[in-house]
């Protein structure tokens, strides 16, 4: 079964991470999502129900499945359930019957799990399947097979994914197959780097998200969602992001995803409920952010500094790549340090809370007693929350030049 294999991985990865969590606690919070949609789609429809592999976890782990269920109640059903387990079926006689499908505003049609079909844009089909090919309203049509990061389970988003387009309503600046394509050399690479400096870390990237969906958005920035969950959503900064915004995002979205996993029931966690406002307890007016939000950040911040600062010492990096790893470690460190100070609070956090708490603040102590010296010379007066690297260079290409020298001496 599919958790048998993830136990392992996560096991590892909370050693590196230097503490001790129930791997079994973490496995049956992800069978309890996998069976709240198994009851899903039972309830929706037994027959299709019965066209499943009931066993196979991943299938109902499908990130579509779950927007699918969470959204319904605001009636968006442009995509329907049969069009999302399709690619699922067992049976291939069960494939070869008829199905609607619909074509997104750039005229693909998702099949989860197969690949993608090229059509009309927002338009339904009746699409048939021989065992061969595909046809849509009798037409033989066009198929893109599913794109995967190298040497990955990982699939890459071509298609706009509906809670993108349908419920935040976001604007894009190309489409994402476009976006994809042009950053797939820097995925890759990514990827490449963390699965060497970290392959516990990979293996539990691997076994926890199922999609990574990369676009160029200046209204929407990366983030992760139950909406969609198995989902690593990133806002790539330029159709030229390099491998290290792509190490520092996939370990902050994906690593969202993880965390969830670790902490579906947050109550076990924190003292108050988990959509209390943090300014609640710090009476800083102008933060918006939950206490899950903040304790969540501490997870990412550690899976973040932890990948950069391997990247820094076990991968050979250009200047500029370095100075762009060193910008991004020193960033996220400031904001780990305030966030630690926020949820340094027994008001908000269990024995559980403070277990994971301390297991943080002692990945943050290594990384400051490492690096304080060389981050300390940054200055990062004009960025905004969210790190710009163009915005890094610009304010401190003076400093860069020796910092970085400093650094290599490590």
């Amino acid at each position: 079964m599919y958790f048998s294999e993830i136990a392992k991985p996560i096991l590892n990865l909370m050693k590196v991470l230097e503490a001790e969590f129930s791997v079994d606690t973490m496995k049956d919070n992800l069978v309890e999502l996998s069976d709240l949609m198994r009851k899903f789609v039972f309830d929706n429809d037994q027959k299709m129900f019965e066209r499943l592999v009931y066993e196979d976890d991943r299938t109902f782990l499908e990130p579509n499945l779950f927007y699918h269920y969470l959204q319904k109640k605001d009636k968006d059903t442009s995509i329907e359930i049969e069009q999302i387990l399709w690619g699922y079926y067992k049976d291939l006689d069960w494939k070869q019957k008829e199905v609607m499908v619909y074509a997104d505003r750039n005229g693909l049609i998702n099949l989860p799990n197969v690949g993608y079909l090229k059509a009309k844009p927002q338009t339904k089909f009746a699409m048939k399947f021989d065992g061969a090919g595909f046809q849509l309203n009798g037409v033989k049509a066009e198929f893109i097979p599913s794109l995967f990061i190298d040497e990955s389970p990982i699939r890459l988003c071509l298609h706009e994914i509906p809670l993108l387009t349908k419920y935040i309503d976001t604007h894009f600046v190309e489409n994402t197959q476009d976006t994809c394509t042009s950053c797939l050399s820097a995925i890759n690479r990514a990827y490449a780097i963390i699965k060497a400096i970290n392959p516990s870390f990979q293996e539990a990237l691997d076994a926890t998200n199922r999609e990574l969906a990369v676009y160029r958005a200046p209204d929407k920035e990366s983030f992760a969602s139950m909406n969609y969950y198995g989902v690593g959503f990133i806002h790539a900064e330029s159709r030229q992001s390099s491998e290290i915004f792509f190490i520092e995002d996939m370990a902050h979205q994906c690593g969202h995803v993880m965390f969830t996993a670790l902490t579906l029931d947050p109550q076990k966690f924190l003292k108050v409920d988990q959509d209390t406002l943090i300014k609640e307890f710090t009476h800083v007016e102008w933060e918006a952010r939950h206490v899950y939000g903040v304790f969540h950040g501490l997870f990412t911040y550690t899976t973040i500094i932890d990948l950069l600062s391997r990247t820094i010492e076990n991968v050979t990096l250009s200047d500029e790549l370095l100075a762009e790893a060193l910008g991004r470690l020193g960033f996220f460190m400031n904001k780990f340090k305030n966030d630690l100070a926020k949820m340094n609070d027994n008001r908000i956090l269990t024995k559980n809370g403070f277990d994971y708490f301390d297991m943080f603040k002692a990945g943050y102590d290594v990384i400051y007693d490492q690096y304080r010296h060389v981050y300390r010379e940054f200055d990062y007066g004009n960025q905004s929350y969210v790190f710009s690297n163009e915005k890094f260079v610009e304010q401190n290409k003076e400093a860069i030049p020796d910092i970085v020298s400093t650094a290599k001496s490590l």
